[in-house]
């Protein structure tokens, strides 16, 4: 990256998501390099076309939300919400919480699961 915000706010996007690492769980984002930044092979959903498809009944998104349902991301990366299909924003708003953002060309936001934070409210 040539812009040095850019590759600054990358970087801390890379190392938020290794600290968050589970063992037996992949990373869902719409950004493949970033998966490929972590040594993880990309579980990608690109919103843009997925959710353009599913709305034209092209594509059916039960896959994505029963892996949303069963909480099967250590995190999940996304930058623009508002094209998931309504069951994967449910799916996303009922298990995942928005834990941080980082800027730079695209604003990628990180969500968590929620019962993480059950586990840690439990120590």
């Amino acid at each position: 990256m040539a812009d040095r915000t850019n590759a600054t706010q990358y970087s801390e996007l890379v190392n938020y998501l290794r600290q968050r690492k589970l063992p037996g769980q992949q990373l869902l984002t719409q950004d493949p390099s970033v998966s490929l930044a972590l040594g993880e092979q990309p579980h990608w959903n690109d919103a843009l076309v997925l959710g353009a498809l599913a709305q034209q009944g092209r594509w059916d998104d039960s896959y994505f939300v029963s892996e949303l349902h069963d909480v099967r991301f250590y995190a999940v990366v996304s930058l623009v919400d508002h094209f998931w299909t309504p069951r994967m924003t449910k799916e996303l708003g009922d298990h995942y919480y928005a834990a941080a953002s980082f800027g730079g060309t695209f604003n990628h936001i990180v969500y968590l699961p929620r019962r993480s934070l059950s586990s840690v409210a439990a120590q």
